[in-house]
């Protein structure tokens, strides 16, 4: 794994991303918001937590471990959360473009959200991140088709074909 093949992971998960956040735009605000029983209740919920996990692994990476994930009342609005998603995919391809193979192969130390310490590879941190936020993307489709909604087709092969 390099720093090409990890960028090119962030850039297919910033626009699976996107096609189910312009899905949720079509929601109305009590959809959006509606307790579906699910890991992280709502549309909304989830959402957050998938940007949330970002924020998270890449503050780990630069070398601090927060205590907690941002919460859906911190970003209570779909617009506020495409803003500030969007700013974040730069800043994590800015992370990571200048990383060598010797960095991205080597074990960065992290705390855990309890506290406790960890280290992995960082390609094996990024990489994780790619597939928890793919795994989360799939709970929302399943919600979005709850309400009524046809989700998009958020295949990588589909972004691939796309992409030419």
């Amino acid at each position: 794994m390099n720093g090409s093949d990890l960028i090119h992971m962030v850039e297919y998960d910033e626009w699976a991303t996107n096609q189910l956040v312009d899905a949720a735009a079509k929601l109305d605000p009590a959809g959006f918001r509606k307790d579906l029983g699910t890991s992280f209740q709502s549309v909304h919920g989830t959402l957050v937590h998938v940007y949330g996990a970002q924020v998270v692994w890449l503050t780990r990476w630069r070398g601090s471990s927060p205590g907690g994930l941002i919460t859906p009342g911190e970003v209570p609005t779909l617009a506020e959360l495409r803003k500030r998603w969007a700013e974040l995919y730069i800043e994590l391809r800015d992370y990571i473009r200048p990383l060598t193979n010797e960095q991205l192969h080597a074990a960065l130390p992290y705390k855990d959200l309890s506290g406790n310490p960890w280290a992995q590879l960082l390609y094996q941190q990024i990489q994780h991140l790619m597939f928890h936020s793919m795994y989360h993307r799939g709970q929302v489709v399943t919600l979005l088709r709850q309400l009524g909604q046809t989700p998009p087709h958020t295949d990588l092969i589909l972004y691939y074909r796309m992409m030419g």
